[in-house]
């Protein structure tokens, strides 16, 4: 707990007020988190469908489900909360359940119990998508390995996965120091193109500042592009 805690309390330190909480054992912990330390208000809580319970020692995630009426009463639970900052909907490849589930997205937003609405990877597309009115951002993968989802309107974006995995930085980082490939992929995945917010993953609050310094850096340089760029056809 007293990790848990030193982390959220030093992002909230640092200027951080958006909580991503994918899946629920992360919902769980920063509810609890941001009771212990008496700071909720203080917080944006995104929340996910994902619904299953696991350790850390699980391989298995599991996947989205639809909204039903009774998550909204789970979520808020987990997160010790009233209301919910902003509500992803990530879709399920069925229609019926996604219309559905975007349908109670909405009426949740309605009564007040969600602020704002954000979508999954919608695709190139979401411009023309019956339900674009709905959402208020999208959330995509950001990072320099995966080409970035041009929009032809303009929306706010969420990127996430900057680093894809950690082995990744693990990988990259032979011929550089470890914290200089993270700086370099950390500043391409929030300025090439820009995006609005950057969903970083961090377990220990050690990792908040330098996280911050290398965004207040800016944009890659052509020579840093350069590098990253090498450092990416080895």
């Amino acid at each position: 707990e007293a990790d848990i805690d030193a982390l959220v309390a030093t992002c909230l330190d640092h200027g951080i007020r958006h909580f991503d909480t994918t899946y629920r054992p992360e919902r769980i912990a920063l509810g609890a988190s941001l009771a212990r330390l008496g700071r909720r208000a203080e917080a944006r809580l995104i929340a996910w469908n994902f619904f299953r319970d696991f350790d850390d020692s699980a391989t298995d995630l599991g996947g989205p489900e639809a909204y039903r009426e009774e998550h909204l009463a789970s979520i808020l639970a987990d997160l010790r909360t009233d209301h919910l900052d902003e509500l992803v909907v990530h879709r399920v490849a069925d229609p019926t359940l996604d219309a559905a589930q975007e349908s109670l997205a909405v009426r949740w937003q309605s009564a007040g119990h969600v602020g704002r609405l954000g979508i999954w990877c919608p695709g190139p597309a979401f411009s023309t998508t019956p339900t674009r009115h709905a959402y208020a951002f999208v959330v995509e993968p950001r990072n320099a390995f995966t080409p970035a989802v041009l929009h032809p309107d303009p929306v706010e974006v969420y990127g996430t996965s900057p680093f894809v995995r950690g082995w990744q930085l693990d990988r990259l980082a032979t011929s550089l120091p470890r914290a200089t490939v993270a700086d370099l992929l950390l500043r391409h995945a929030a300025f090439h193109p820009p995006i609005t917010h950057l969903i970083v993953s961090m377990r220990r609050a050690a990792l908040v500042a330098p996280n911050l310094a290398s965004l207040a850096r800016g944009p890659l340089s052509d020579a840093e592009q350069a590098t990253l760029t090498r450092l990416l056809a080895a």
